[in-house]
């Protein structure tokens, strides 16, 4: 399904919703697209968080908590140490207590 609207006013609606994540939980890319009235773009969803500075790219992780930065990258380092400094316990790449943890919305 392709979300209607232009690519700005998409982009804005990934913004809100990522805002909205509240410290300590986390939100997977797809559910972030639905929420944002765009289903099935969970990619493009993964591109703006990786273009927009400021934004806290790192509460949005894979469906099932897996983070999406191969564990050898830099950016696998900062996002688990944002999420820690959170309070959200990672393991092996995944977040745990990932159903207590998951955001699904205002």
């Amino acid at each position: 399904m392709v979300a209607s609207g232009s690519e700005d006013e998409r982009r804005q609606a990934i913004f809100a919703t990522v805002m909205a994540i509240p410290p300590g939980r986390v939100c997977s890319y797809g559910e972030v697209a639905r929420l944002s009235q765009q289903p099935g773009l969970a990619r493009f969803v993964g591109r703006i968080l990786g273009e927009v500075d400021g934004l806290p790219w790192h509460r949005v992780v894979r469906a099932g908590g897996q983070i999406a930065f191969a564990q050898e990258t830099k950016k696998y380092h900062e996002q688990v140490r944002r999420l820690v400094e959170e309070g959200v316990e990672v393991a092996n790449g995944r977040v745990q207590d990932w159903k207590q943890r998951f955001w699904q919305g205002y």
